[in-house]
């Protein structure tokens, strides 16, 4: 993946984004072919793609969509808007106080899997393909 799509680790580069995104410039400004969509681990990673995208000429969602995952304030301010997947935070939160608490008053007690629903919050990051068009 990293071969084919060299932009996805540069924009993931936390630690010096300054620097991958001059690293991948001249690979961007090539125009390459770029899949349809891209879903990143956070929304800070896909603001940080969108933005580099947008430098480079390329039109969110015309050209490539995206998808963030935690649904932070930023995703709703930036343009295009970002579809993201909302994770209720508080709700998190307290679920591992509670189970944090428990396992310090009985350490003993089995380890549990915990699962917290998730939401889709489509904004205007994404546009939808043509379904009689063969990928």
């Amino acid at each position: 993946f990293r071969r084919t799509f060299p932009f996805c680790c540069a924009c993931a580069d936390h630690a010096n984004p300054g620097w991958s995104l001059r690293r991948y410039g001249r690979y961007l400004k090539t125009k390459p072919e770029l899949p349809s969509a891209f879903f990143a681990d956070n929304d800070i990673i896909a603001i940080s793609c969108i933005r580099a995208l947008k430098e480079f000429g390329y039109h969110i969602p015309k050209d490539v969509s995206f998808v963030g995952f935690d649904d932070m304030p930023t995703s709703y301010v930036i343009s295009p808007k970002l579809t993201t997947i909302n994770v209720p935070k508080e709700e998190f939160g307290c679920l591992a106080v509670n189970r944090l608490l428990e396992r310090i008053n009985n350490p003993s007690a089995p380890f549990l899997k915990v699962t917290v629903n998730t939401t889709l919050v489509v904004r205007n990051s994404v546009e939808e393909l043509d379904p009689s068009v063969h990928l």
